[in-house]
């Protein structure tokens, strides 16, 4: 438990990277003079989020349909995201598509895809709307 305030005015630690010293023992000393560290023999506990991701593709001679749901829990809010995608193969080796994203309580997000089969090569684009 954190008792008592404190002002942050900052560290002044990058006019000791601009003069060409490597020495961060400065910046050290000064979070020591700020922070009043106490060691205790209390422990410490605190959930880490839990991501997770389900997807599904269907492939259909020359289209590709997909959806990918994911969630979030942080402490006691659940945070999920849905994604709808369509792909189509034009020619022997470039896919063109389009997403959309769901998120909950923010903005929906519209991406197009543009993927060259057989290389790792992928651009995508995804503006807000």
């Amino acid at each position: 438990m954190v008792k008592g305030t404190f002002n942050y005015t900052g560290l002044d630690v990058a006019r000791d990277y601009f003069n060409d010293s490597l020495d961060i023992s400065a910046a050290i000393d000064s979070l020591k003079t700020i922070l009043v560290v106490e060691e205790t023999q209390q422990s410490y506990r605190t959930n880490l989020p839990t991501k997770f991701y389900i997807t599904a593709m269907y492939e259909l001679s020359t289209w590709q349909f997909g959806a990918s749901l994911f969630g979030e829990m942080q402490r006691e809010d659940f945070f999920p995201a849905l994604t709808v995608q369509i792909q189509k193969l034009l020619g022997r080796s470039i896919w063109l598509g389009a997403n959309y994203t769901a998120y909950q309580s923010s903005t929906t997000h519209i991406g197009l895809t543009v993927r060259m089969q057989k290389t790792v090569f992928r651009v995508l684009s995804s503006p807000t709307i």
